[in-house]
């Protein structure tokens, strides 16, 4: 492909793809005829990896950058060409502009695509010894910060992380934050864990995203972690929320469904939270929307709740698919599914649609997994184009 400065291509895996750069001294002159203008090579084909020399712009080879990251450090010799959705060449100025001196002989920025990654399976991954377990391991593990007991700084981090097919902890991020001391710590212990039982589906181990609150709170002169959990005569005292704005506090505290004076219980506010409250954003597109928790432990029994949300973006429904039928029509199938393409994102129509195809005689309930699939947001979208994939068994 001489001749262009720019090109995007998508892998054909039905043949071999040859994509020919010139080196720095043919980019200066298309047309001079030396030993030094021969092109690198880069070869595409279905049964064989995808291989580069050096990948740091250094040489003669050309830069290789994978979803936005120069693979400086990265082992490129052994990349799936189907799991590639595109390359692009870039060429001459567009690729010094973009990357300066280290894309001075050429760049090849590949695309890959997205990873098969669950949300939902039939067997969530576990750790060893089940819950309680996990949580004698965060409390055991935990070493309060010094800055944060100096600064009376307490809450809830929430960390989201991959359990992985051989059950390893994988990719450990915030996915809401207190305080930098807390966030830090919270990482520290989830990336400590040892391996969890991976999670399942279809009998098989696969990569299954999670998402775990680690508590931060203030020892005494307050209430200390132990006796809040465990005292039965703490009650509730102030309830606030942040960041409200399509929800009003009266509707949210209906949701919640407690108020000032009620018994305090750590498990009953996670779960209002979790299912009543989350599922008012849930069911009006909100799938991106978290709630963290911050309790303040006062000196009289008394535990005031901060509850500050996060929205985010909304999702609408791109495709609805159906995997697993063989012998049971895709048509009858998507006929029982309610949610459609175009409808917002919602938690209760996906609920209804498992029920309804629970009930069709050919299909194993049990066995029918519902995966939600966002997308990146496109610029200037309101939306975030969610598809679906109904995963189903027959008898």
């Amino acid at each position: 492909y001489v001749g262009f400065e720019t090109m995007k291509v998508k892998p054909d895996f039905g043949k071999e793809m040859m994509i020919s750069m010139k080196t720095k001294s043919v980019q200066i002159n298309l047309d001079e005829k030396s030993e030094s203008s021969k092109s690198e090579t880069l070869k595409v084909q279905t049964d064989t990896p995808l291989k580069f020399g050096n990948s740091d712009g250094s040489g003669n080879q050309p830069l290789i950058v994978i979803d936005g990251v120069i693979a400086e450090n990265q082992n490129t010799d052994n990349i799936p060409p189907e799991n590639i959705e595109s390359i692009s060449i870039l060429k001459g100025e567009s690729a010094t502009s973009k990357y300066g001196e280290k894309g001075k002989n050429g760049v090849v920025e590949i695309t890959m695509k997205p990873k098969a990654l669950f949300i939902m399976v039939e067997e969530m991954p576990e750790f060893p010894g089940g819950p309680e377990a996990l949580k004698t391991f965060v409390y055991s593990t935990m070493k309060y910060p010094a800055s944060a007991l100096e600064n009376g700084i307490n809450g809830q981090v929430t960390v989201k992380f991959v359990v992985d097919k051989t059950g390893r902890v994988t990719n450990a991020k915030l996915r809401w934050g207190v305080d930098p001391a807390l966030d830090k710590e919270s990482l520290r212990i989830v990336e400590s864990m040892p391996n969890w039982i991976p999670g399942k589906q279809n009998g098989e181990a696969v990569d299954v995203a999670y998402e775990m609150p680690i508590n931060f709170k203030l020892p005494p002169n307050r209430i200390s972690k132990e006796k809040l959990i465990t005292n039965n005569s703490s009650k509730i005292g102030k309830i606030s929320w942040i960041n409200n704005t399509i929800y009003s506090t009266e509707k949210l505290n209906i949701a919640l469904g407690m108020q000032k004076g009620d018994k305090y219980s750590y498990e009953n506010i996670n779960r209002r939270i979790r299912n009543e409250v989350s599922g008012l954003y849930l069911d009006n597109g909100y799938l991106f929307s978290s709630i963290k928790i911050t309790e303040i432990p006062q000196s009289n029994d008394v535990v005031d709740l901060t509850f500050t949300i996060h929205e985010g973006d909304r999702g609408k429904i791109g495709t609805v698919t159906v995997k697993g039928n063989k012998n049971v029509s895709t048509n009858d199938i998507l006929n029982e599914i309610t949610i459609k393409p175009g409808d917002l994102f919602s938690k209760t129509k996906i609920i209804e649609s498992v029920r309804a195809l629970s009930k069709m005689r050919k299909l194993i309930p049990e066995k029918i997994i519902p995966e939600v699939l966002p997308e990146s947001k496109k610029p200037n979208s309101e939306f975030v184009n969610v598809n679906m994939v109904f995963n189903v068994t027959e008898k």
